[in-house]
């Protein structure tokens, strides 16, 4: 019984040091860095990316690539336009300036 109230006393106080508050305003428990989580991520966004070089899978035109920018800039204003005030209270009454008018 003492065993378990010392670790419980040692690991509570260590469990509320970890959490800490997004921007979003929600309490979240942080097992990384964020340094260490970009970190990550680049490595591994590096390694898929090389994959896909490696079998010629990476477009280099650029008028197929404005293309894209273009359609996922139209997808993106609309999914903003339309979630965003129902997902997030605080998105305000505001419509966002479109990057891609319609």
């Amino acid at each position: 019984m003492k065993l378990v109230r010392l670790f419980l006393t040692v690991l509570i106080p260590l469990l509320l040091a970890a959490c800490t508050t997004s921007p979003t305003g929600r309490s979240q428990l942080v097992m990384i860095s964020e340094e260490s989580a970009i970190a990550q991520l680049a490595w591994a966004y590096a390694q898929v990316m090389s994959g896909y070089a490696k079998k010629g899978q990476i477009s280099y035109d650029q008028a197929l690539i404005n293309r894209v920018n273009l359609i996922t800039g139209r997808l993106i204003y609309e999914a903003l336009d339309t979630l965003a005030p129902r997902m997030m209270p605080y998105y305000g009454e505001q419509k966002p300036h479109p990057v891609y008018p319609l």
